[in-house]
């Protein structure tokens, strides 16, 4: 059976997770879609849009989700992962994870990130 794959709308910039006011991340080529295995993952990219200092220091390693809803826009569920190294200005980096459960009945899917 072949994958399903779903592209991601950006989500809307009313709407910033921590780490993320002003446009501090950008997303790209986002994509959920059922692995052959039959759980999901979530591939794309996050490019640090503008130097991000925290109480901690630079943006490293922020810890990624994807959050799958509804059509009427209720949580289903979702997964999470941490972004090995830190983003650099202007430097897209790859992010690339898995579900670990088996595919979920959802209509959207969002990408956030929490910079610490």
């Amino acid at each position: 059976m072949p994958a399903k794959e779903r592209q991601l709308q950006p989500r809307p910039a009313d709407r910033p997770g921590r780490g993320e006011a002003d446009g501090a991340l950008i997303y790209s080529n986002v994509t959920v879609s059922e692995s052959r295995y039959g759980s999901l993952e979530a591939k794309g990219e996050v490019t640090l849009n503008e130097e991000f200092v925290t109480d901690f220091g630079t943006a490293a390693e922020p810890s990624l989700v994807c959050v799958l809803k509804d059509a009427d826009g209720k949580l289903v569920t979702g997964f999470s992962t941490y972004l090995s190294g830190t983003l650099t200005v202007g430097q897209p980096k790859a992010f690339d994870f898995d579900s670990f459960f088996e595919g979920a009945d959802y209509e959207t899917a969002e990408v956030y990130a929490n910079i610490s």
